[in-house]
């Protein structure tokens, strides 16, 4: 009699703890912590090309990207938000990250007041400044679709909130000074190093890059089948003649942290917890070690081999986005 009510027990508690592992976000793999696990099962993230604009460029067909992705069985995409984005035509043309003047779709919402970057509006269109007060709810809508295709196609949302920043990105930032009604950002392009800092003519800065990353984390809270890291590139400043300079760990660490905190403290009220992580072996301060950086994002080649060498003993997944 006993073992027939315990054998219907068991099962309801392994069907419980099935359906939990099904509907749980992207997790280190207890077995193997150099792996990921998803919906119950094992993961290896593949891809061959990312369009990081995908949701930000209003022209960029995600929808055609997402099914070649599919249809090629790669799982891996990587997005940026909007914290940064690039110039038209910058490295090629058409390139999604640069979208034409005037097709950005950016998270705040656009004012009535004249004077932004003419790049941020469609020729012969005035360029009104961004309210960072205000959210664009045109850009949630997409931001979502996106996110949402990818989990149909069980394809895994990489999104960094940031990447260090270039002289010729920065007067195109919706918080560059020249661009934004609260009038904040008040750095020149030479100076856009700033933007991932933690000195004090950053600060005000540094309020609204809280709030973003606050909105982005607690709207696509629901979804699993995304990975977050902090920056990409953090210790990066692309200078006005090209050059690039590497900024010290004593500017750019405080600023990690401080944005690693915001998005913890953000989803420890929110039901689902996401991984978090920051680039290893490429122009960053070094995370490896720390406890919340749950996975290891890194770039390019030799990175990755450095990465593979030298962070492999941390036993946390390492992805070459």
């Amino acid at each position: 009699m006993t073992k027939n009510i315990l054998i219907p027990g068991i099962i309801v508690a392994l069907l419980i703890i099935t359906m939990a592992c099904n509907n749980s976000p992207v997790k280190v793999c207890p077995a193997n912590p150099h792996y990921f696990t998803y919906k119950g099962k094992p993961l290896v993230l593949i891809t061959s090309d990312h369009h990081y604009g995908a949701v930000i460029d209003k022209d960029f067909d995600f929808v055609k990207y997402l099914e070649y992705l599919s249809g090629n069985g790669l799982n891996l995409t990587r997005i940026y938000p909007g914290g940064m984005f690039e110039a038209p035509d910058k490295y090629l043309p058409g390139n999604p990250l640069g979208p034409r003047p005037g097709r950005q779709l950016l998270p705040w919402s656009k004012s009535d007041q004249p004077g932004a970057n003419p790049l941020l509006a469609e020729p012969g269109q005035p360029s009104c400044k961004f309210d960072l007060d205000s959210w664009n709810s045109d850009y949630f809508v997409r931001l979502k679709a996106f996110v949402e295709l990818a989990r149909q196609k069980d394809i895994i949302v990489e999104i960094p909130f940031f990447n260090g920043m270039y002289a010729d990105c920065w007067p195109l930032m919706a918080m560059y000074y020249g661009n934004n009604v609260q009038n904040i950002g008040q750095y020149s392009a030479s100076e856009c190093g700033l933007f991932t800092s933690n000195e004090s003519r950053n600060q005000k800065v540094i309020f609204y890059q809280k709030a973003y990353i606050k909105k982005i984390t607690t709207e696509l809270n629901e979804y699993n089948n995304i990975i977050y890291d902090i920056c990409d590139e953090p210790s990066l400043q692309g200078l006005p003649d090209g050059k690039i300079v590497i900024l010290s760990d004593s500017l750019v660490q405080p600023w990690v942290n401080i944005m690693k905190e915001t998005f913890i403290q953000t989803e420890e009220s929110l039901p689902k917890k996401h991984l978090l992580g920051q680039t290893v072996q490429n122009l960053s301060p070094d995370f490896s070690k720390e406890p919340w950086c749950r996975w290891l994002p890194t770039e390019y080649v030799k990175p990755a081999e450095k990465a593979l060498n030298l962070n492999y003993k941390d036993n946390k997944p390492l992805v070459n986005v």
